[in-house]
């Protein structure tokens, strides 16, 4: 976020910012979701915990890789956009 208050001008920057936190922390807020439902669901039935805990484990894999091929691709100075928050990004990173 502090990326954007400091960036105006560099629309590269901009979009990379915007990816980050409307592409992963929609992730990272999904996988802390499920975790938290996994151990509620505790409450109902041990059985409900099981899957949600490892979907929870899945989308945090995923998040790591989306990451990590963010981080690369930033570098190496291509804007690689994932799959649904790029286009949110662009948009953003425009304004």
């Amino acid at each position: 976020m502090t990326i954007l208050l400091a960036e105006r001008g560099n629309r590269f920057v901009r979009f990379h910012a915007w990816q980050a936190i409307i592409g992963l922390g929609g992730l990272g807020l999904l996988a802390i979701t499920l975790l938290i439902c996994a151990f509620l669901g505790l409450f109902v039935s041990p059985a409900v915990f099981l899957p949600l805990y490892i979907a929870a484990g899945v989308t945090g894999f995923v998040w790591l890789v989306a990451w990590a091929t963010c981080v690369v691709k930033a570098f190496g100075g291509s804007a690689w956009k994932l799959p649904l928050a790029g286009t949110l990004a662009e948009r953003r990173a425009r304004r």
